[in-house]
C-alpha cells in the first residue's frame, strides 16, 4: 500500500484516488482479507472501517458532513447507472425526479459511464459523462449533494463527505447503508419518489 500511495500524487478534497485497475485491485485485495462479517451487520461499515485503517484516516464523522441547507441554485448531481442492470434507475424514475427538482430550482446533471450520446429525454444542459475513476471523483467532489442508484458513486459520495440519497429499484439493502443515509433515513424504493421529494423538502431546505 505504502509503495502504490508513493506513486500517486493526486490528491483530492483530503483523499486519494488511484486508477481505475489500480483501484480495483487494492480494494479487492483488502477486502478479501475480512474473512467474516456478522449477517446482521452493516457491511459498509466494516468495509470502509477497514479501508480508511489502511489509509491511515479516522471513522467517518457525520459532524463533518456540511450541515448548510441547499439553495436554490444548488447543484444536485445523479448516478443512474450500476453495473448490475436490475440496480439502474429506469427512465419512468428519472423523469419523476428531474420534475421534482425543476420545481424546486435545483439544478441538476445526469452523469452516465462511458456515454457520448444521451438519452433524448435527458437536455444538453442537464447531461455529464465520465469514463473512469478520476473523472468519478472530481464530478463528484464539485456537486452539494448526490442522488445515485445503489452504486459505487454512492459510497463515494460517503467517503468525499458529501450529502447524498439512494434510490433502490425493489428492497433497500439496509446492510450497505453508509452512516449519513442511516443518520437521515435518505433512501426510498423507485415506486416511492414521492419520499425523495419529501426529503428535500424537510430535510434540505427544512421548510417544515
Amino acid at each position: 500500500l505504502r509503495k502504490t500511495l508513493s506513486a500517486k500524487k493526486e490528491y483530492l478534497t483530503g483523499s486519494f484516488f488511484l486508477q481505475e485497475k489500480d483501484r480495483r485491485n487494492w480494494i479487492l485485495s483488502q477486502m478479501l482479507r475480512i474473512k467474516v462479517v456478522a449477517p446482521k451487520e452493516n457491511c459498509q461499515n466494516v468495509y470502509y472501517d477497514r479501508l480508511l485503517s489502511y489509509c491511515g484516516s479516522q471513522s467517518f464523522n457525520l459532524n463533518n458532513f456540511n450541515k448548510e441547507p441547499l439553495k436554490k441554485n444548488s447543484l444536485v448531481l445523479i448516478f443512474p447507472d450500476s453495473r448490475l442492470k436490475r440496480k439502474e434507475l429506469s427512465e419512468e424514475c428519472l423523469k419523476e425526479i428531474m420534475e421534482i427538482l425543476n420545481k424546486e430550482n435545483l439544478r441538476f446533471k445526469i452523469a452516465l459511464f462511458r456515454t457520448e450520446k444521451h438519452p433524448g429525454y435527458i437536455t444538453d444542459e442537464h447531461f455529464a459523462s465520465y469514463s473512469n475513476f478520476e473523472e468519478l471523483m472530481g464530478l463528484v467532489s464539485k456537486t452539494d449533494f448526490i442522488l445515485s442508484s445503489d452504486s459505487m458513486p454512492l459510497h463515494l459520495a460517503n467517503f468525499l463527505q458529501k450529502k447524498h440519497y439512494c434510490i433502490y429499484n425493489n428492497v433497500v439493502n439496509k446492510r450497505w447503508l453508509t452512516p449519513w443515509m442511516i443518520e437521515n433515513k435518505s433512501y426510498c424504493v423507485n415506486n416511492r419518489t414521492i419520499d425523495f421529494k419529501q426529503f428535500i423538502k424537510d430535510q434540505i431546505f427544512h421548510t417544515s
